[in-house]
């Protein structure tokens, strides 16, 4: 059975591709790349609290 909840990766990748689209709007994209920051930020944090 497959699990149908996106991983940590699942939303990086989301994220990424956010990114693209807003390449015509530099205030969107930065905006964008804030939340890509905190995104990556949080899935290291978890994957820290795992490896323990």
């Amino acid at each position: 059975m497959k699990n149908n909840k996106p991983t940590t990766s699942d939303s990086l990748v989301l994220d990424k591709q956010a990114l693209k689209l807003a390449d015509k709007d530099p205030t969107t994209r930065r905006v964008l790349e804030g939340i890509l920051a905190q995104d990556v930020e949080h899935a290291n944090e978890l994957k820290d609290w795992l490896d323990l």
